[in-house]
């Protein structure tokens, strides 16, 4: 290309703003990415391309144009040199015809008027000649103006198609624009939930906060009446009690003690069978499974035979869980024992306290030699309540269904199959998985059968007898544990 050319592009480009500059390289399909200097390097570039292409093409055309045209004259001149020679054909042929007629005196037209009929002859043929190439240079002419026409048309189809690119590409720039513009008020919109929804549980937070603060101190007002009620009760007892001591004295009668004639001697021979029953000696057979009283609850009362037992209930005990383990334990094979609830016990509990609410329910289970007696208070500890609850590490989830008095419930310990399993059933139907043991340690320390109660009587059977219902398949009484899998407690 020529300097006068790129110096033209140059006038042409540099004018225009930057605006002009991404519009021209967007018709052109290009990329209007960088600052001005950039784009107006890539916009001359691609003006320099197009017009090298325009000159390379009109090239072309005049080439083929020049090839239309001389293809005729090359078959004129053929044609011309053809008739030539038929002329001279026709001429020799004309001479000999005169001559034979000339010998033989024969009686036809003279020779001039022969040549004049062969000149009439060769005008005719030129004249055909002529028209013939007249026709031919006009249907030459017609195509090269054809073919001009159609790559003008194929150079505009060309330049529809480049617009329509580069309108397409900023159609498809606009909506992804317009995409990443709603994806962000989207992710705002969003956010704005989140952070209502933090504002709300926040607020209902500080509401449960004061609202607790408000109990606790209602609780306290209530607690310092009450201490003030007793104070006053107390004070006004003691002033009763002085008086009465001032007039008993006055008349000399010596009365019995209040306190003496409040305990039902009834009660005191239930309380000395009681803690006679608690200290009997265990059986003499130690490889036998029964309650252990050096695992227990004090306040846990184990009967004589080592199977069975319940909590105190006087003065106050029937607010509180009484348990006890067995004497042996299992650290492998799968085995189960049953625990029937006799009966519930009557209690008083007219301190209006929370944990009143159940006065009488049990839990059964399994639980590691060393842990507390409350059965599924901490870990390692997995017990099934009366109220339809497993429980471990304090945490409560819904299991099987209710029992109370007259329910058997059977439970289960499994250390062979692929995970450690506790399952329980009530009356013979099974409730299927209770807790997967997360540990194999335990297959180290074992587990050891456990009874938890408040308020009820139960009864245990390790295997000493036959059980009420079957046991699931593969399962064996924990009395009938192998040497192999059997321990002792601590």
């Amino acid at each position: 290309m020529s300097n006068d050319s790129l110096s033209d592009i140059g006038a042409i480009v540099s004018p225009l703003r930057v605006n002009e500059l991404k519009e021209q390289l967007k018709k052109r399909g290009l990329s209007v990415a960088g600052n001005k200097a950039t784009l107006a390097d890539r916009l001359k570039e691609a003006m320099i391309v197009e017009k090298d292409s325009a000159d390379k093409e009109k090239k072309a055309n005049e080439e083929a144009l020049s090839e239309t045209q001389g293809g005729p004259d090359e078959e004129e001149n053929t044609q011309q040199e053809s008739e030539e020679s038929s002329c001279l054909v026709g001429a020799q042929e004309s001479t000999k015809q005169i001559t034979q007629v000339t010998e033989s005196d024969a009686q036809a037209p003279s020779a001039s008027e022969e040549l004049e009929a062969v000149d009439k002859q060769e005008e005719a043929m030129g004249q055909e000649t002529r028209e013939e190439l007249e026709n031919r240079e006009e249907e030459g002419g017609q195509d090269s103006q054809e073919k001009g026409e159609e790559m003008e048309t194929q150079e505009k189809g060309k330049e529809l198609e480049t617009q329509e690119k580069g309108e397409e590409m900023e159609a498809k720039e606009k909506g992804e624009e317009m995409e990443a513009k709603e994806k962000g008020e989207e992710m705002e919109a969003k956010e704005k939930g989140e952070e209502m929804e933090a504002n709300e549980k926040g607020g209902e937070m500080e509401a449960k906060e004061k609202g607790e603060e408000m109990e606790a101190k209602e609780k306290g007002e209530e607690m310092e009446a009450k201490e003030k009620g007793e104070e006053m009760k107390m004070q006004a007892g003691q002033n009763g009690q002085e008086e009465a001591r001032k007039k008993d004295e006055s008349q000399a009668e010596v009365k019995p003690d209040p306190i003496e004639e409040a305990i039902d001697p009834d009660d005191l021979t239930e309380l000395e069978e009681l803690s006679e029953d608690a200290f009997t000696s265990p059986p003499e057979d130690d490889s036998q499974f029964v309650l252990d009283r050096y695992n227990s609850d004090l306040y846990f009362n184990i009967s004589s035979d080592g199977l069975g037992g319940c909590g105190r209930t006087e003065a106050g005990f029937g607010y509180l869980w009484a348990g006890a383990r067995a004497t042996h334990g299992v650290k492998g094979g799968k085995y189960a024992f049953e625990c029937k609830v006799e009966e519930n016990i009557e209690v008083d509990l007219s301190v209006d306290d929370s944990s009143s609410s159940v006065p009488h329910v049990c839990r059964v289970g399994f639980s590691k030699d060393g842990s507390t007696m409350s059965l599924g208070e901490e870990q390692q500890s997995y017990g099934f309540g009366g109220e339809g609850k497993a429980v471990t590490n304090a945490q409560f989830i819904d299991y099987g269904e209710k029992y109370g008095p007259g329910d058997v419930i059977g439970c289960y310990l499994d250390f062979e199959g692929e995970q450690q399993t506790i399952s329980f059933s009530k009356n013979g139907q099974k409730f299927g998985t209770a807790f997967v043991l997360s540990s194999k340690s335990l297959m180290d320390s074992g587990l050891f059968p456990h009874i938890t109660t408040k308020n009820v009587r139960v009864s245990v059977n390790f295997g000493s007898k036959n059980f009420e219902h079957p046991l699931s398949e593969g399962f064996k009484p924990i009395q009938e544990a192998d040497q192999e899998h059997l321990i002792r407690a601590l």
